[in-house]
């Protein structure tokens, strides 16, 4: 259900569902409806994955759409899951080692 989604993601990010809501232009009612199945439209929807920095469909099916792995090789789901287990502000700093790898194997030839 869309509110279990969201508060699980709130929670797992330290941040309380009804402000990052309201921020996002949603409002107590909202809140209430999904608690009660309620579907959300696109907008809010679009808005907390933003907000929340997670892709739409893991707000709209859960957690366990993250842990799909699609990947040729056993190294480069290994490396997914190695991403994936870092908190947000390590996967920047891994991305950005990456690509000074990258970098530095175009400019040698490699």
């Amino acid at each position: 259900m869309f509110y279990d989604n969201l508060k699980a993601i709130c929670t797992e990010k330290g941040l309380k569902i009804t402000p990052v809501v309201l921020e996002c232009g949603g409002t107590r009612g909202m809140l209430g409806g999904w608690k009660n199945g309620a579907a959300p439209n696109s907008d809010i929807i679009m808005k907390l994955s933003e907000r929340l920095n997670v892709p739409t469909d893991v707000l709209l099916f859960g957690k366990d759409s993250r842990d799909i792995i699609i990947a040729t090789d056993e190294d480069e789901q290994q490396m997914l899951r190695l991403f994936r287990s870092l908190p947000d502000r390590e996967q920047i700093k891994l991305i950005g080692r990456a690509e000074l790898l990258v970098e530095q194997s175009a400019n040698s030839g490699q």
